[in-house]
């Protein structure tokens, strides 16, 4: 029981610590699709945010977001249509 409590609080440390460094990537080239990629990974993975909203801000910020795209189209077919959907 103690384990996993301490297992649980370093994997929330880690994701903090991983947030941090996303947010200040994307901060200095916004527009850069992998960053937000990137957050939106982590996100899926955290499970405290749809993925699906930090893409929108991705493309409120790109251009060319083909990539974008593409790494949305993944996303839903990971885990599931609603990320799409909501995306549009």
């Amino acid at each position: 029981m103690i384990m996993k409590d301490v297992a649980e609080i370093l994997r929330h440390a880690e994701i903090k610590k991983a947030r941090g460094l996303i947010r200040r990537l994307t901060e200095s080239n916004r527009k850069q699709p992998l960053y937000w990629i990137a957050s939106a990974s982590l996100e899926e993975e955290a499970g405290e945010m749809e993925a699906s909203r930090v893409l929108r801000k991705g493309f409120e910020r790109i251009t060319d977001f083909i990539v974008l795209w593409k790494a949305m189209v993944e996303l839903a077919t990971k885990s599931n249509e609603k990320d799409l959907i909501l995306l549009l």
